[in-house]
C-alpha cells in the first residue's frame, strides 16, 4: 500500500507541475500577444498623427 500511495502521490506532483508550467506558458504567450497588440496601436496612432500634421 505505501508503495503505491508514493507512485500516487509522485504522478499527482507530476500532473500538478505539468499544469502549473502550461498556464505560465499560456500566461506569457498572452501578455506578448498584448504587447505585440499595443505596438501595432501605437503605431497606428502615429501614422494617423502624422498624416494629421500634413
Amino acid at each position: 500500500m505505501n508503495a503505491i500511495e508514493m507512485i500516487l502521490n509522485a504522478t499527482e506532483m507530476v500532473s500538478m507541475n505539468a499544469i502549473e508550467m502550461i498556464g505560465n506558458v499560456t500566461e506569457k504567450t498572452t501578455i506578448r500577444k498584448e504587447t505585440e497588440e499595443e505596438k501595432i496601436q501605437d503605431e497606428e496612432e502615429f501614422i494617423v498623427m502624422v498624416l494629421l500634421i500634413k
